[in-house]
Formats: C-alpha cells, structure tokens, sequence
C-alpha cells in the first residue's frame, strides 16, 4: 500500500472516516460527498446526478432528512459526521477505517451508524472502528487490537474480553477501581440561570453550579444542550431570563461581560468556533483576554508567549 499518498490509498479502496471533520462548510451536502471525484455529463459537472446520489447514500445511513442541496455550513457536527460517511461510502470501499465516528454522535445515531457498518461487513467490506469506547467496541467489534504509548500491547483478543482485562491492558497494570469514589462537598453558588428562554430551542432552563462541583447537562442532538450553554455564555441573545455570576447578574448577549466575570465556553464544534488554526498557540490562548497584553498597536508578545506557557503544552 502507498505510505504518505491518500488518493492512490482511496483507488485501493481504503475510505478514511476522521476524528476532525475534514468537510468544507461553504460547499453543499452533495459537493461535499463527490469532492475530487465528480460526476460530469461530458466536461460538465452533473449537478442532478450528484444530488440523487448523496439522497440515495443518505438515505442508505437512514438520513434522509439532511438535504443534498444544504450547505455543510448549515449543519450541526452531528450531522457533518454523516456527510462525511456518505463521503466514504461513495467510493468503492474495500476496507473503511472509522477514527471515534461516535465522538459527536447520539445513541439513536450510533444505532444507525452500527446498521450500516454491519451491513458494510455483510458485503464483505473490512472496518477498522478505533475508539476509546469500551461498550461500543463490545457491541460492533469481532476482534480487538489495544495500543498503549504507540506500542501494541494485545492483538486478536475477542471482542467480548472484560472491561477491566482491556484497561489493565492499555495502562499496564491492573485497576481496582474504574470509578473511584470522589468527594461530593461543594462550595458557594458560582452561577445562577434562571428561566432561560430563547424560542425555538430553549424553553425555561434553570441551573447553578457551586464551587467545586461539576454539573453535567445531557441531552441528544437538537435537544438544547448547546443553546443553553451559549445563552449563559453571553454569546446568543435570550427571549427571557437572567445569568448570574457570584451573584451579580450578567447582562444578556455580552460575551465580554461574561470573560470579564470569569466564566470561559469550550464550544461543540472547536475549529470554527473556538480556534484561529492559522495562528499560534500563544495567540489563540490570549485571544479572548487580549488587553491584559496592552494596547493593540504594542501588543507585548512576550506576555502572549508566557500565556502560551501558562496553558501546559
């Protein structure tokens, strides 16, 4: 097989499902699907021909609701994620390599994708599905290969082998406790929401979070998880409701209120949203808290480096 040569792979047959969406968001569903491998009537791209395709291979992954003619830039990461399968699949794949296809995924999505893999390895197509989940490798997987520090420690072992033989073997030694006992004591109340409302998605939320604990909000895709946190961040605006940090009430929409109270958002999707991939380390840290550095036009590099220090890597 070619090493460092993506496109002879693909001729191969081997499909590659990454980790990183991988999609550009100003294309459409279908153009996404068929990039670098079009359908043209004579020298002319065939537009319709490619938009009954992207249906007929979403609709095979049970999506018929994503629309061939969306652009990705529409869609949430949940649903990019099976663009980017559909993308796969397009092609004659012999053997589909899947990097944490889950990780942005819902149960009911998992379901799907765990339908179309097993229908995949019924055609006689190979499934490389790498993933740090323990349950989902038991439930799709035939055999297991575990890697620890880029090194592998068992090969060939079932599918079924016990949790806890699997982790002995990815950290080396055997684990009496998966899930220690953690203290449960928390401190004051470090944020209030209170009746958040921004119609269609959010309907009356409430929420605190004390000192030292953490609160998990769970919910499937289109629930509202992600509205809520970005209503608390000050980054939409809210039909109703009020954010308080250590008491003192937050104005809404005012991300910069909100940085300036002490209260950081790690978004969903972290490449558009969250980082400047074209900039440093340094930059991207120091970016929401740039005028601890001084005035643009003298902007003290040296500080933004030793905030680059601060972040540990």
């Amino acid at each position: 097989m070619p090493v460092g040569q993506p496109a002879a792979t693909l001729k191969l047959g081997v499909a590659t499902i990454y980790q990183e969406l991988d999609l550009v968001e100003d294309l459409t569903v279908a153009a996404s699907i068929f990039l670098a491998h079009e359908r043209r009537r004579g020298p002319l791209l065939d537009r319709d021909h490619m938009f009954k395709e992207s249906a007929a291979l979403l609709a095979r992954l049970g999506h018929e609701q994503i629309s061939p003619r969306m652009k990705i830039g529409q869609l949430r990461p949940a649903a990019q994620q099976i663009v980017s399968i559909a993308r796969a699949l397009s092609h004659d794949v012999r053997l589909l390599i899947m990097d944490e296809p889950s990780a942005v995924l819902d149960e009911g999505e998992v379901d799907v994708m765990f339908d179309v893999i097993r229908r995949l390895t019924g055609e006689g197509v190979g499934v490389v599905y790498i993933s740090h989940r323990l349950d989902e490798i038991r439930r799709i997987g035939s055999r297991v290969t575990v890697l620890a520090d880029g090194r592998t420690t068992a090969t060939g072992i079932p599918a079924t082998t016990p949790t806890n033989e699997l982790v002995t073997l990815m950290v080396g030694r055997k684990v009496e406790q998966l899930f220690p006992e953690r203290p449960t004591e928390s401190g004051e109340v470090l944020l209030e929401a209170r009746g958040l409302r921004s119609l269609p998605m959010v309907r009356g939320v409430s929420l605190e979070v004390r000192a030292g604990e953490i609160v998990g909000l769970g919910g499937l895709v289109g629930s509202g998880r992600t509205e809520v946190l970005r209503l608390i961040a000050g980054v939409d605006p809210m039909d109703q409701g009020e954010v308080a940090i250590d008491g003192q009430r937050l104005p809404p929409h005012n991300p910069r209120r909100a940085i300036d109270a002490g209260l950081g958002l790690a978004p969903e999707d972290r490449k558009s949203q969250a980082l400047v991939l074209d900039w440093s380390l340094a930059k991207n840290v120091s970016l929401a808290t740039l005028k601890r550095f001084g005035r643009p036009a003298v902007r003290r590099q040296s500080a933004e480096g030793g905030a680059g220090q601060v972040a540990g890597h």
